[in-house]
């Protein structure tokens, strides 16, 4: 790698929180924090994001030495078909083929209403109104397009949540459940488990690995996951910085 610092251009964080925000997507690993504040205040952008891994110790000291501040930290799950059974595939509810705008926008309240303990808003630079729009914007974009497919829990003919997926996205064996929510109504009923467990058997049909990955203080997920048989395969470190 040539240079110390790997940025590219994040269009869709800079239209939510109207700033220009570069996602550092690779760094060497001898940089320094005189180096990186160097580079950052040299370049074109407002805003900074970046994931480190937690093993990754120098790189953690370097980033905070520069002003880089611990927002998240993002734990990763993993099913491997090779060496766990897949479950059963026995639901306590139903599940939607179709879905209409109006369901997409009211999933796309339901992200806005759910999703709180996440790396924007938890960040005291970024509105936390603009964080809700993120998550509004990002399903909405999700079923127009972005994903590859979603489960729909059904309650009484009601959409009452949502896992959207990406097919072999990671490698050609290896697929991940993206963004999921249940309605906070329905939460407690064992909507979230049944929506899990389909999303892994559908996944296992084209791969042989799906990766799923959450807050590390999303802890009722993690043990959803852990009871199907998923286990945890990294943990990374977010880090914003704000000029």
């Amino acid at each position: 790698m040539n240079q110390k610092l790997i940025i590219s251009y994040d269009n869709f964080n800079s239209r939510i929180f109207g700033m220009k925000f570069g996602n550092i997507n690779d760094y060497t690993k001898d940089i320094t924090a005189e180096e990186i504040v160097n580079i950052v205040m040299k370049s074109e952008f407002d805003f900074f994001g970046i994931k480190i891994d937690s093993k990754d110790y120098i790189a953690i000291y370097s980033f905070q030495h520069a002003g880089f501040y611990l927002v998240d930290c993002l734990v990763t799950y993993e099913f491997d078909s090779t060496k766990t059974p897949a479950p059963n595939g026995d639901f306590d509810i139903a599940f939607a083929e179709q879905i209409t705008q109006i369901d997409i926008n009211k999933l796309a309240d339901i992200a806005a209403n759910v999703f709180k303990i996440d790396r924007f808003h938890s960040d005291p630079n970024l509105s936390k109104t603009s964080a809700d729009e993120y998550y509004r914007n990002w399903v909405i974009n999700s079923f127009n397009g972005y994903s590859d497919g979603a489960i729909l829990p059904m309650i009484d003919n009601k959409i009452v949540g949502f896992m959207t997926y990406k097919i072999n996205n990671v490698d050609d064996q290896t697929s991940t459940l993206v963004l999921n929510a249940v309605d906070s109504e329905y939460m407690g009923q064992g909507i979230y488990h049944n929506m899990m467990k389909k999303g892994t058997l559908d996944l296992l049909k084209q791969s042989k690995k799906i990766r799923v990955g959450t807050q590390v203080d999303n802890i009722p997920a993690q043990r959803t996951w852990q009871r199907l048989g998923y286990k945890l395969v990294e943990v990374k470190y977010i880090f914003h910085y704000k000029k």
